[in-house]
């Protein structure tokens, strides 16, 4: 999925390769000065050949500074363009995660929506015919209530007449009783 930086997409050409070439043939220009001047001054000579320092000297350092130069400005620039090259590649990676993340979170909401409509659609029809099972209960409930409620406001309207009856019988016998007791007594006496 990570596309490379190249001519064709229009991002820049690189010069990181070339300026690391010239930085290292600087670097290998300087190492031969430095062989040179270390040759020179302790009158080496290596395959017959004769170096000497008041020949050549003065040369050998001044190149050596230049290829030294050269080489240490080769490096910081290649290390630049690189580090361009890379910044310009984070910001493409950037720009493609954060929009695979936005497709991505797209695709879950969407997702998620689905879900949710199937889950609706299915509870939906339980949620109707369970409200409908519901409203049948409680219409059969209230009508045992009332019945019960209706017998057993009969029982107590039956009890209450029972007792009322209870209650005069009771009234009518203690009655009853008291005269009997009374008029016995008075037999006696006469």
């Amino acid at each position: 999925m990570v596309k490379k930086n190249t001519p064709e997409d229009g991002a820049p050409k690189p010069k990181t390769k070339l300026l690391m070439m010239v930085s290292l043939a600087s670097m290998a220009g300087a190492y031969l000065a430095a062989l040179y001047l270390t040759l020179a001054t302790f009158h080496i000579s290596p395959l017959g050949l004769h170096f000497d320092i008041h020949s050549g000297g003065l040369i050998a350092t001044g190149l050596l500074m230049v290829f030294s130069l050269f080489a240490i400005l080769g490096l910081l620039k290649a290390g630049a363009v690189r580090d361009g090259v890379q910044s310009a590649r984070i910001e493409a990676l950037k720009g493609e995660i954060e929009a695979m993340l936005k497709e991505n979170n797209a695709k879950f909401s969407a997702s998620v929506s689905e879900i949710e409509q199937k889950i609706d659609q299915f509870l939906g029809e339980n949620y109707a015919r369970l409200e409908k099972e519901n409203q049948k209960m409680r219409s059969e409930l209230d009508e045992v209530q009332k019945s019960g409620l209706e017998d057993v406001s009969a029982e107590i309207a039956t009890l209450r007449l029972e007792n009322s009856n209870l209650q005069e019988m009771i009234t009518q016998w203690a009655i009853n009783s008291v005269d009997g007791k009374v008029k016995q007594p008075a037999l006696e006496v006469a």
